[in-house]
């Protein structure tokens, strides 16, 4: 086995399609906003090693639900919160006419609340640990149908609370400050609210009570304590959030293009009296969670942000990040919450939503856990190189709770700026993840690259020594679309399909097709045909990359490749009938394809609504061709949430028992309809292709409900089709899951290579057979560096 360690040092810095968060870890100040001992040397907020921090502190550092957490005492449904000290002040609305109200008058959700214009609204104190509510203020008018929401918090933690119509329209607004147990009305704060022409995007209130408004996304407005304004300014760059530091400055975060799809994100503060922003603290590009934004830091941080995979603690005088709640080790799927507020250090209230976007009723303490309840557990590092599929982050959640002695942390790789120097600067240190997650790649390198570098165990074993697991559970064409050799190397939960696509009559009724098949094809077009409806030459060449072909050309095992070969010119000859334009039509595939002006469509993610709307638009004529390759498959995978076990591994049983959990119907069958994908259990995928039968919502046999909206399609869409599919229909589209074959994506740094080298073709400056050679030459030197 190669020295993965070493391996590992010579991964190239990538231009990866992510852009990054930077952390690290500091010890905390004794005080709220002091920052830590500013004699204390700091390499940056990114000095820290990810995988150890994450295996070493997990047990001292741990969050979790609080279940003891309760409200009680109240009537209605929860709509707004806001902390406040050892406090929270929720608001509620009680509807009682809502839920039977007609198609005529429709209620308004406030907080996951349906109400009407017979709404009740009340205020109420609770303490940030739960139990009984304190009611403070109750609208004495149902018929007003009033609301309540909380504008701004002063200094001293008063709240602005402002009560108007439900549906935001008419007079009758009312303005309150509500500190400690008494609400009182007030002067008119209306100026704080907007208009219909402007939108305030978020309003806080600074050290000195100026309230600070940023109105459109794109301007700063601010506000004396008597509501005067004293200042306004645009915004440069692209704004995000706003939020208030532990000393009650103003801290706006704004982001500008960094080039190669990254984002350079600062927190910056503004200054009210002068109207100014300043240069801020640049955290290197950053994923950062707009549901959560900025919180005011308690506890020695100056302030709180969140990313998609954890909540940091900032300091500014050491200019580092601290790692204060994992989300996955702390049970919360990150993709659900919408609102999150810090009680303290170790206590932050959450409330979550659904996979409809509806706001959970209910609010959520996540604590810090006492360390004797998971002291015993076995910690699993598990690298990735961004992960933003919900479902499977709900499967590690529902791994965790169900589990005494393993826990799966998620260690986020796509949080940082350059990544894979990152992890391999992390690797270099000393520590290796224990698990991988893999779509399509691990980061910037395929799946068949690491498996030549020796970094992912072959699972084969494992299954075969499994019970209650076997290779027979899977889908074939799936299971021995991942063999390698005949070995398994990682598991996946779901997949999606991507294909070719075009008429019978056009394209040959055989599917699957080799790339001088399709030469062929090309070559008997009628004249004003093109292949795609992005004729643009770079674009087709890219469409035929990332579609899976450039692995046909390359054997990372040997360190050998075949783009000199007539089959590789041959594609670049077909891509260079296209045009320098990036023009591309606006005309429905049943349009495009009629016509005859294009001979192929991409249809991808399909289930057997989409495959059975494709044959019934063309009355049959219709062929699902696939990409052209030797394999000749009818489409080909797209994977959508892909675990590896690291040979590196130091308890490899422990993480086999999560890596075959995505392959069990137990994992499967919670998460299957949130995934958008195919599911890869063969009983699993029964239950998925039946649900397509229906004709009604319902739940299925584990129990899940089915929201089933039928659809004619629009504008031609045949992805937006939604009807019963006849058994019939679903027997062939299972006949067509089993013909797929490969996988879709491409090696990021090899498609530049391509494509850099291509442009002198298409450009007419170089011959095909010169481009051919230099790209064999550039592209077998890279893939022997790094195999």
């Amino acid at each position: 086995m190669k020295n993965l360690k070493k391996l590992m040092c010579s991964v190239l810095a990538s231009s990866m399609m992510l852009t990054a968060c930077a952390c690290g870890n500091s010890d905390k100040g004794a005080n709220p906003g002091s920052g830590v001992d500013a004699s204390v040397k700091s390499d940056g907020v990114m000095a820290e090693n990810k995988l150890e921090t994450a295996k070493v502190s997990q047990d001292m550092n741990i969050f979790k639900k609080d279940d003891n957490f309760k409200i009680t005492g109240i009537k209605g449904g929860i709509g707004k919160y806001s902390v406040v000290g050892d406090s929270i002040y929720l608001t509620t609305n009680e509807s009682p006419t809502a839920a039977t109200a007609s198609d005529a008058v429709e209620p308004v959700i406030i907080g996951g609340v349906p109400v009407d214009k017979s709404n009740i609204c009340r205020l109420y104190k609770v303490p940030a640990t739960g139990g009984e509510a304190q009611l403070i203020f109750e609208s004495d008018d149902a018929s007003a149908g009033n609301s309540l929401r909380f504008l701004a918090k002063k200094p001293d933690g008063t709240l602005i609370v402002e009560m108007g119509p439900v549906d935001c329209s008419g007079d009758g607004y009312k303005y309150f400050e509500l500190n400690g147990d008494s609400m009182n009305e007030t002067k008119d704060y209306s100026v704080l609210s907007g208009s219909q022409d402007d939108y305030v995007s978020d309003i806080v209130c600074d050290k000195d009570g100026n309230f600070v408004m940023v109105v459109n996304d794109n301007q700063i407005r601010v506000y004396d304590q008597e509501l005067n304004k004293i200042n306004e300014t645009s915004i440069d760059n692209i704004y995000n959030f706003m939020g208030v530091d532990a000393n009650g400055d103003v801290i706006i975060s704004t982001s500008a293009e960094a080039g190669e799809g990254k984002c350079d994100l600062s927190f910056r503060k503004f200054d009210p009296a002068s109207g100014k922003l300043d240069e801020g603290q640049n955290l290197g590009g950053i994923i950062a969670s707009y549901d959560v934004g900025i919180l005011t830091g308690t506890d020695g941080y100056d302030f709180y942000y969140s990313t998609d995979s954890c909540l940091y603690g900032y300091n500014y005088d050491s200019n580092k990040s601290t790692e204060v709640l994992t989300y996955s080790a702390a049970g919360i799927n990150k993709s659900s919450i919408r609102y999150f507020e810090a009680v303290n250090s170790e206590s932050f209230i959450c409330r979550g939503f659904d996979a409809n976007y509806v706001d959970n009723p209910e609010l959520e303490r996540i604590a810090k856990a006492d360390p004797s309840e998971v002291a015993d557990k076995t910690v699993l590092t598990m690298a990735s190189m961004g992960c933003d599929d919900s479902s499977f982050e709900q499967m590690i959640l529902d791994y965790n709770n169900s589990q005494d002695d393993n826990m799966i942390v998620l260690v986020d790789y796509s949080q940082v700026a350059d990544s894979m120097s990152k992890f391999s600067a992390d690797v270099s240190a000393g520590t290796t993840p224990d698990l991988y997650y893999i779509s399509q790649s691990f980061g910037d390198m395929p799946i068949n690259q690491c498996i030549a570098k020796g970094m992912f165990e072959d699972l084969t074993p494992y299954m075969e020594k499994d019970a209650e697991i076997s290779s027979d559970d899977i889908l074939p064409s799936v299971y021995n679309n991942m063999l390698v050799d005949g070995k398994l190397y990682y598991t996946c939960s779901s997949v999606d399909i991507y294909s070719l696509a075009g008429k019978k009559s056009v394209v040959g009724e055989e599917c699957g097709w080799t790339m001088n098949e399709m030469k062929q094809c090309v070559d008997s077009l009628p004249e004003g045909s093109q292949i795609f409806g992005a004729n643009n030459k770079d674009m087709m060449l890219s469409g035929f990359m990332w579609g899976g072909i450039a692995d046909d050309y390359i054997d990372w095992n040997k360190g050998e490749c075949s783009f000199d070969s007539q089959e590789f010119k041959d594609l670049l000859a077909m891509c260079n009938t296209g045009t320098n334009s990036e023009e591309i039509s606006v005309k429905s595939d049943t349009e495009a394809l009629n016509s005859g002006e294009e001979m192929l469509v991409t249809a991808y993610c399909i289930d057997p609504n989409i495959y059975t709307a494709y044959k019934n638009a063309f009355d049959g004529d219709f062929s699902f061709k696939g990409y052209p390759c030797n394999r000749k498959s009818d489409g080909i995978f797209r994977l959508k949430s892909g675990v590896a076990m690291s040979t590196q591994c130091e308890n490899k049983e422990a993480a086999w028992d999560f890596v075959r959990y995505l392959f069990t119907e137990e994992g499967q069958s919670k998460t299957y309809v949130a995934s958008n994908g195919i599911p890869t259990r063969k009983d699993v995928f029964d239950v998925y292709v039946d649900e397509f039968t229906w004709d009604k919502s319902g739940k299925d046999k584990y129990g899940n409900d089915i929201n089933i909206t039928l659809s004619d399609g629009q504008n031609g869409d045949i992805n937006s089709v939604r009807k019963p599919v006849s058994n019939d229909d679903i027997n062939t589209y299972k006949a067509f899951v089993d013909s797929c074959g490969g996988y879709y994506g491409c090696d990021r740094n090899i498609w530049n290579i391509i494509s850099e080298e291509a442009a002198s073709y298409f450009s007419g400056d170089k011959s095909l057979d010169d481009v051919s050679a230099l790209i064999q030459d550039r592209v077998s030197t890279y893939v022997n560096e790094n195999k």
